[in-house]
């Protein structure tokens, strides 16, 4: 997992310390944990995987992963594994396979009328939960996180953020103070 992360965040060396606060640093990597998947993480990813989601370049539908899961967990716990301790996402699982869908009630005379996804291989999906999962637990626990982000966060969403901002107002009125509130839509 060290070699996924380095190559996806940079570090300098010469930052000081109180330039690393709420940044991932060389040393906070170190306190990461490298231990291997459990056969629950793996399971509680593997059980999320929507069924009758099309397939990606692989061609592999979740519910066929799930399928070799249960039939073999010590084969799939060592193959996830080996990749995690190599640092490995092998080249195939990132390959996507773009769809156009095309929007309601539009001429399909422009690309702006279609809707793009991108399908991805099951198998790069778990594992890319897998790690997803353990580099937020490490954020969360050690407070990477400033207390006003919403937005990809377990527990958090929009709806929080509004909530917030009713109760900060609320108790602006009570207290008898000023409440301005700017909002920006970019």
């Amino acid at each position: 997992m060290e070699k996924i992360i380095k190559h996806h965040f940079t570090f300098n060396e010469s930052t000081s310390q109180t330039e690393l606060e709420h940044q991932i640093t060389k040393d906070s990597l170190n306190d990461l944990e490298f231990r291997e998947f459990t056969r629950y993480e793996i399971e509680g990813v593997i059980s999320n995987l929507k069924p009758n989601k099309s397939p990606g370049p692989d061609a592999i539908p979740g519910e066929l992963v799930k399928e070799m899961f249960y039939a073999n967990r010590n084969w799939f716990m060592t193959l996830l594994n080996e990749l995690l301790e190599t640092g490995t996402f092998p080249k195939e699982w990132k390959i996507a396979k773009a769809v156009f869908i095309p929007k309601e009630n539009k001429e399909l005379t422009s690309a702006s009328h279609y809707r793009p996804i991108c399908l991805l291989s099951s198998w790069g999906k778990v594992f890319d939960k897998l790690i997803s999962n353990r580099i937020s637990y490490h954020l969360e626990a050690n407070e990477f996180f400033n207390p006003r982000q919403y937005g990809f966060r377990k527990k958090r969403s929009t709806l929080t953020a509004i909530q917030n901002i009713k109760d900060f107002a609320e108790q602006a009125a009570l207290d008898k103070k000023m409440f301005k509130l700017l909002h920006l839509y970019i």
